[in-house]
């Protein structure tokens, strides 16, 4: 890998009955990793919701 080279990766996890919720960005030698959180203990159109809303935001702030 080049040095002007960067990655981005994601760790996504599924909601516990847990009080801390994973949801942050790291930025790591110029790398951004992020962690999410799914609440699959929802109807499908809600998780559905939930995914594409992550998705969205993190392939648009991406570029």
């Amino acid at each position: 890998m080049r040095r002007d080279d960067t990655v981005a990766g994601m760790l996504l996890y599924a909601r516990t009955d847990e009080e801390i919720v994973p949801d942050e960005d790291y930025q790591m030698s110029g790398n951004r990793i992020s962690v999410k959180t799914l609440d699959l203990g929802q109807e499908f159109p809600v998780i559905k919701e939930q995914f594409d809303k992550i998705v969205t935001e993190y392939f648009t702030e991406l570029g």
